[in-house]
């Protein structure tokens, strides 16, 4: 006894009871609770006068009635104890019950609750009285006639609430009591679990902890049981509310949410959720079960892992930038920054390469300051260098972007000109010439004043090579200092001898040669070509001790001295062949940033935008696949050719400067090509450019009696806007052209955002941990459900990979299947979900859901891989599983790929039993052709048709022809993408087999996927319950569809109308 009133029930249950008595007293305090006093006299009161009336009526008349009456008002009135009527001399006339006896009151006193006298009269005298005595109260009444009293009233109450409190606590208690809610053993067996585990009713109070979960907050189990989880110190977002919620209240639980909170030991934990929701009967939820992974630890060591790879990434960006500067300092003239004698004649190859192979102008000129010697030894060196620089400065400053500035040694320098004729060239030499000669911006003129003497060379002077322009120029620079200095001379044919006449030299020189006296004969001893070494090499570089001695002196002698290795073509290298291998590569980069580098340098000082355009020209890839090396060659030039066209068009005058010298087109890998354009006042001016590009190449180029369409998607960054250094731009072009490329459609441009930068960082920290996805169990399978349009059964699950990804939560496929697909982890990942779907469908076969199938995606760079077919049908024999429970499927694009492999590989799973089904159907390449070219057994209409199909009537007419023309093959069609019932109704009407969408369900992790086979009434019910006719679909869409199919088919298949391919098996 004394144990159960200090026990907490005891407690609970009297404080409720001394509530009840509290709010009973307050209310008759405040006059709310009815007086039984005065009910009673208000009784009684009535009864006298009622009695009185009748008395009066009768009191001369019968006597028999008067008693009668009396003996009813004893009767029927329990109050009343006895009647008598008695005459004015106080003599009785009549009474009933014993009244004599009880009766006290005399005539004159006044009346009392318990004794009433009524005096009657006839006019004025009165001749009776009426006594009424009333019975005292609760005299002579049972207990349960008694009228209760306030008091009995209130302990009556008080009781009664008491023990119903105490009988309603005990129930719920007993609700609440784990042990009641789970047996003992389940709990133990939860108490083992290394994950921790909270039951959660609907009011997210915790009905049952695990053992795990407890030891992590730092409670006990029991402590815990009762809180509400709102108390624990979770850390949301204000807005954010705890994941397992949405499931509660009927919605999903987002797949590998994650939540932090504080432990009672002050430490932020990290926890993975899941969630099952716990089902009553008639699918009330009644809480969910809910489990937590601690993966703090793990987040500790990705932390330390991003710090490890920040530090990696800044190393990394360090050593490019040192990289750059040596590569910078390597090519560059300390002194002038003009380029170095050896990256000059590298860029001069590559200019000389293309002029050749495009037929087009390129020009050369050398200079040489006049009596420099004379200055140094005047003046010093410290001011030769000034003139030394100042005549650097002045070749930069006249020079454009495409062209290239190089320092021979000394005081010779050297400019080469693309796309500039002899005469061009002659004319800037001459600019040049008069700028020297005036010392315009120099400021070393209060020492001396400078000349210096020009030599012009041109392709078409019969050079064969870079090198023989070079001596062209420099013959004709000579010509200049023999015959008074000071002066420009183009190159003739007559000064190719070691000695000639002056004469003789300037009546062959055509333009500009100036008019000069007859001298004698003099010998020109031009600065010896640099030499190119050409050594034969199969594969790998020539040690150098392998070359003969002469060659091993002249490298060691000359480092400036370049070594082209050519390799000794093979049989297979003939189809295989690239124009760009890593050196030239290089070669054309150090060209590509200083043509930019030269663009800046000029923008800087006109305060004009210079524009980097890279375009990616998927055609040249597909070409050099298809046609071959050389028809890709020649395919490039024509895009060239045709983009000069298009560029040096009279429109574009005004938004490109002064035409073609403003416009610098270098290669830039096997598929780009880089534009370079200068001079560029507004920035909106590059989309006009842009669109002018496309439409030059709206029209197709022939090559080699191939017509080919050439798309090509662009990326722009912007100076200053995107940057100020030539790599940097070129980057953020790369970037930006990468961006486009990935978009929707062809020919798109995208110009460069910061943005951008933090997308491609981040793809690269993708590409980098995706290699440890598979190893840290961050790969998981979702299951979305097929649904079977007749019957509203479950026929098939599609299998979609997942990535939950420490820090960037759930990673799209869309994110992170290009990275694997570009770096070979595809194969990996993809038999990897093989093999979880096989393991997954004989679980599921084991489970009783032995028709069940299951779909996998397969990516178009897994279709490249020979042992596709072997590696799957490998897979479904070692879980034995039956082949047909597996279904593949492909996109219109991956068969388009390599069809004959495609082919091979589907004709084999389709041997053994595999089901093939086309993904996305109606947004690629194929047709319904393809449905009797390859083994299909199921179309997939894409989303976006149906997506819309409301609005848009072709979309609702290409769906309907679809299924019609699909079922007259015997092929099943399946609707992905289904999201609104409307939707689901059209395909109901227009007898679509399979649909698949989140209106139905949502994809699902592998627990949740089971429980809903176990329990899709839902889903049958949204299914079998339609009435197309009280929906109001029917009528409009049929009639609207036999119109499309006309000629196709006669009319769509009657349900009773067997079907050549079943949906279901």
């Amino acid at each position: 006894m004394i144990k159960f009133i200090r026990s907490p029930l005891f407690r609970i249950s009297f404080s409720m009871m001394m509530l009840v008595v509290s709010i009973l007293l307050a209310s008759e305090l405040l006059g709310l609770f009815p007086s039984s006093n005065k009910d009673s006299l208000t009784q009684r009161k009535f009864i006298v006068n009622t009695l009185a009336v009748h008395v009066a009526m009768e009191l001369d008349g019968d006597s028999q009635k008067i008693s009668e009456m009396l003996r009813t008002t004893v009767t029927r009135n329990p109050i009343v104890a006895s009647v008598a009527i008695r005459r004015s001399d106080n003599t009785i006339i009549d009474m009933y019950g014993n009244h004599v006896e009880n009766w006290t009151l005399k005539p004159t006193d006044k009346p009392t609750p318990t004794q009433v006298q009524v005096p009657l009269y006839e006019g004025e005298r009165q001749t009776a009285t009426v006594e009424i005595r009333f019975k005292q109260p609760n005299e002579g009444t049972s207990l349960l006639d008694r009228r209760a009293s306030f008091p009995n009233v209130v302990i009556f109450v008080a009781l009664s609430a008491f023990f119903a409190f105490n009988m309603f606590l005990k129930r719920t208690l007993r609700e609440l009591d784990p042990d009641a809610v789970i047996p003992e053993r389940v709990r133990k067996a939860l108490d083992t679990l290394a994950e921790g585990l909270l039951i959660i009713n609907r009011e997210n109070e915790i009905v049952f902890s695990n053992a795990a979960f407890a030891r992590t907050i730092g409670l006990s189990a029991t402590d815990l049981a009762g809180k509400s989880c709102d108390t624990l110190k979770w850390q949301t977002d204000e807005s954010s509310e705890l994941p397992w919620i949405p499931l509660i209240n009927g919605g999903e639980i987002a797949s590998g949410a994650t939540v932090r909170l504080n432990t009672g030991f002050e430490q932020l934990s990290t926890f993975t959720v899941n969630a099952t929701p716990i089902i009553a009967q008639a699918d009330e939820i009644r809480g969910a079960l809910v489990t937590f992974n601690d993966i703090t630890e793990v987040e500790i060591k990705n932390a330390e892992l991003r710090n490890a790879l920040v530090n990696l990434e800044k190393s990394q960006l360090e050593i490019t930038r040192q990289n750059e500067e040596l590569e910078y300092l390597a090519t560059r003239d300390p002194l002038t920054g003009s380029l170095n004698r050896r990256s000059f004649f590298n860029g001069f190859d590559l200019l000389f390469a293309e002029a050749r192979q495009n037929q087009d102008e390129l020009t050369c000129i050398m200079t040489d300051i006049d009596h420099f010697k004379a200055v140094n030894d005047t003046h010093g060196h410290g001011v030769g260098d000034e003139v030394i620089k100042y005549l650097a400065d002045v070749l930069a400053e006249h020079s454009r972007p495409n062209d290239l500035v190089g320092r021979f040694g000394g005081e010779e320098f050297c400019i080469v000109m693309p796309a500039t004729s002899l005469h061009e060239a002659a004319n800037l030499a001459e600019t040049l010439r008069d700028t020297l000669e005036k010392g315009i911006g120099a400021n070393f003129l209060d020492k001396c004043q400078i000349t210096a003497s020009f030599g012009v060379a041109s392709i078409h002077s019969g050079a064969s090579k870079p090198h023989d322009m070079v001596e062209q120029a420099d013959r004709a620079l000579y010509f200049s200092k023999e015959n008074g200095r000071n002066k420009v001379t183009n190159f003739t044919s007559a000064m190719e001898d070691s000695e000639f006449t002056s004469g003789s030299a300037a009546d062959s020189t055509a333009e500009p040669q100036p008019a000069i006296a007859p001298t004698p004969v003099i010998k020109v001893a031009p600065e010896p070509p640099v030499p190119v070494l050409a050594i034969k090499n199969t594969d790998q570089k020539t040690p150098l001790a392998d070359l003969p001695k002469a060659t091993q002196k002249m490298i060691r002698e000359d480092s400036s001295v370049p070594v082209l290795l050519l390799k000794t073509p093979t049989p297979e290298s003939n189809n295989s062949q690239k124009k760009t291998d890593v050196g030239t590569q290089r070669l054309e980069r150090n060209l590509l940033l200083d043509r930019v580098d030269q663009a800046l340098q000029v923008a800087t000082r006109k305060n004009y935008h210079v524009g980097v355009l890279l375009l990616s020209i998927s055609a040249l890839q597909r070409i050099n696949d298809t046609l071959g090396f050389s028809v890709s060659e020649k395919l490039y030039l024509k895009i060239v050719s045709r983009l000069k066209t298009v560029l040096n068009d009279e429109t574009n005058i005004g938004l490109i400067g002064a035409g073609e010298h403003n416009i610098a087109i270098t290669r830039y890998g096997d598929t780009g090509i880089c534009l370079t354009l200068n001079d560029i006042k507004h920035i909106s001016d590059f989309n006009i450019i842009h669109e002018r590009i496309m439409d030059g190449f709206n029209r197709t180029i022939s090559v080699d009696g191939h017509e080919v369409y050439v798309s090509m998607d662009t990326g722009v960054s912007v100076y200053p806007n995107h940057g100020t250094d030539a790599d940097i731009l070129i980057r953020s072009a790369s970037i930006a052209m990468r961006e486009a490329r990935d978009g929707s459609g062809q020919n798109n441009i995208v110009f460069y955002s910061p943005d951008m930068n933090q997308t491609s960082r981040k793809l690269i920290r993708l590409e980098t941990e995706l290699h440890q996805a598979l190893s840290r169990n961050e790969l998981f399978v979702a299951y979305q459900p097929k649904i079977d349009l007749r019957t509203g059964a479950i026929v098939s699950m599609e299998a979609l990979v997942r990535w939950r990804h420490p820090e960037f939560g759930i990673v799209s496929p869309g994110e992170f299947i290009p990275v694997a697909e570009k770096t070979g982890l595809i194969n990996q990942i993809s038999a990897w979900i093989t093999r979880v779907v096989c393991a997954q469908i004989s679980m599921w076969r084991e489970a009783g859901y032995k028709d069940l199938s299951v779909a996998v995606n397969i990516s178009p760079a897994e279709m490249k891989n020979g042992l596709l077919a072997d590696n799957i049908l490998n897979a479904i024999r070692e879980f034995d599983i039956p082949p047909n429970t597996l279904e593949v499927e492909i996109t219109e694009s991956l068969v388009m790929q390599d069809m004959n492999m495609a082919i091979r590989t589907l004709e084999k799973l389709e041997r053994n039993g595999v089901e093939i089904s086309i993904d996305d159907f109606g947004t690629g390449f194929a047709s319904l052709s393809y449905l009797k070219l390859f083994p299909i057994s199921k179309v997939k209409i894409d989303r976006s048709f149906v997506s819309n199909f409301e609005t848009n009537l072709a979309d609702a007419r290409i769906v309907s022809s679809v299924i019609a023309m699909s079922h007259s093959m015997g092929v099943t069609v399946v609707c992905e993408g289904v999201e609104r019932e409307d939707q689901l109704r059209f395909l109901q009407d227009h007898h679509c087999d399979e649909v698949q969408g989140n209106l139905l369900s949502l994809p699902l992790q592998r627990q949740e996927a089971t429980n809903l086979l176990a329990n899709p009434r839902r889903i049958k019910r949204m299914i079998t319950s339609y009435n197309a006719a009280e929906f109001g679909l029917s009528t409009v869409n049929a009639a609207g569809t036999q119109t499309i199919i006309t000629g196709v088919l006669n009319a769509f298949p009657d349900e009773e109308q067997p079907r050549l391919k079943s949906a279901t098996p």
